[in-house]
């Protein structure tokens, strides 16, 4: 396995609890899992990346809580997703 010097990759916000066969779709499809946020770029900080649960746009906080996208400061990356989500049609 490998590591990280980057403080932010063993955080709570970093990590997500998968079954052994959704990883192996997740690491199989890194693209739309980057898409999704299940995956998130060592250039990225974990916190500021959009998660896909459960058909719902949600961020991981540091604490280690859900937070629902309507509830989450505005930054650059949630505020692209609510308008992308707006313009889609249910």
């Amino acid at each position: 396995m490998g590591g990280s010097r980057i403080p932010d990759s063993g955080g709570p916000a970093n990590g997500i609890l998968v079954h052994p066969h959704c990883h192996d779709r997740i690491e199989s499809n890194r693209e739309v899992a980057l898409e999704n946020g299940w995956l998130v770029s060592q250039s990225n900080n974990p916190i500021d990346i959009p998660l896909l649960r459960r058909g719902k746009w949600v961020f991981l906080s540091e604490s280690g809580h859900v937070v629902p996208l309507e509830e989450f400061p505005l930054n650059q990356y949630n505020r692209t997703v609510q308008e992308e989500s707006s313009e889609k049609a249910f």
